[in-house]
């Protein structure tokens, strides 16, 4: 029988977590969180700081930051939520040598990594504790062109595009959905029921 020539490298060198890091993501986890090691964490801080003076850039820069701050979001929980406008921004120009000015809403998506990296670092990969079966389940989806609405069970609500709805960020457009599916279905679950919203 022939002998593979990995057959004696260990895990580690082979790109295998042996332990209870992730060697090809970079980041770490334990047995309920994962998060950035802290390396990378003052890293990407550094860079965040220095993005926040900013009034302009190239593409080629700003889709690099963008690179960073996705994969940052697999560890910083509401972080996928704030690159939503960076993402915008990035479609302004094509060429990638071509500046794009830095507008307001870009400024507050990197002022909220620069305030909330360090709070925010680590997501839950499994509950705490025990997990209670779910009472009611809510199905929502915002668009950004034909409106919004969300279903539970039979019952169903839509909310056509209107002059004013055009005007709101998608990220905008989802939350109140999520409010206004909580207040029509909520007390389906009881007094301390439990209300999944997908």
């Amino acid at each position: 029988m022939r002998k593979s020539r990995h057959a004696n490298r260990t895990g580690q060198e082979r790109g295998i977590s042996t332990g209870n890091h992730i060697p090809r993501t970079g980041t770490r986890y334990n047995h309920l969180d994962i998060r950035l090691p802290s390396d990378k964490l003052m890293k990407l801080k550094a860079l965040v700081s220095a993005w926040r003076g900013r009034k302009a850039c190239k593409k080629r820069e700003l889709l690099s930051l963008l690179g960073l701050l996705t994969h940052a979001g697999r560890a910083v929980k509401p972080g996928r939520s704030y690159v939503r406008r960076l993402i915008d921004l990035s479609t302004k120009t094509r060429q990638l040598d071509h500046y794009v000015r830095i507008n307001k809403e870009a400024k507050a998506d990197i002022e909220w990594w620069h305030c909330f990296l360090n709070e925010w670092n680590g997501i839950a990969m499994m509950w705490p504790g025990p997990r209670h079966p779910t009472d009611v389940v809510v199905t929502s989806d915002a668009t950004g062109t034909w409106g919004c609405g969300a279903y539970c069970g039979k019952e169903w609500f839509m909310v056509p595009r209107t002059a004013l709805y055009i005007h709101h960020h998608i990220t905008v457009k989802e939350l109140a959905l999520i409010a206004v599916s909580a207040i029509v279905w909520g007390a389906h679950g009881g007094e301390n029921g439990t209300v999944e919203v997908r």
